[in-house]
């Protein structure tokens, strides 16, 4: 299945640096340097009829390259990298995918058991719901009225 936000997060991530991108998983052996996106969750709260909020949490990795004894080469290639990513969602505030926009709430930076790091982005997302049930309704409406007044 195609994740529109997922397409959108690593297109901004292609446009500042110029490694893979793995998106739907990551197999033995993979090059270095590169990017992982994922989703962790999404969380839906409803907030009237018509409308929900859904709060994502996407997680990026960054695999950066090894050295000859298969350690990190430069934690401070890892720090600049995740920093440059961090702050292009953060000078726009968040993503635009399809007709949406994702509004960035916060993030998170850490390593993971491996070394490398990771950047978590916690995007709001409000949906509506009130076009789709009308066209689920297939309700006809009303076209005249006649009114009679008295004199």
């Amino acid at each position: 299945m195609e994740d529109e936000l997922i397409n959108a997060i690593a297109a901004i991530i292609a446009s500042k640096c110029e490694h893979t991108i793995f998106i739907d998983e990551v197999g033995e052996d993979f090059e270095r340097p590169s990017f992982f996106i994922y989703r962790i969750s999404d969380l839906d709260t409803v907030m009237n009829r018509w409308t929900y909020n859904t709060n994502s949490i996407i997680q990026i990795v960054y695999f950066s390259p090894l050295d000859d004894h298969n350690n990190i080469a430069s934690t401070a290639d890892q720090t600049n990298t995740i920093k440059i990513i961090k702050h292009a969602f953060m000078a726009s505030m968040g993503v635009k995918f399809g007709d949406k926009f994702a509004y960035l709430d916060k993030t998170n930076t850490d390593y993971t058991g491996d070394k490398d790091i990771f950047l978590q982005l916690t995007f709001n997302i409000t949906n509506g719901t009130r076009k789709e049930y009308e066209e689920a309704q297939n309700t006809q409406t009303m076209n005249e009225f006649n009114f009679k007044v008295k004199e």
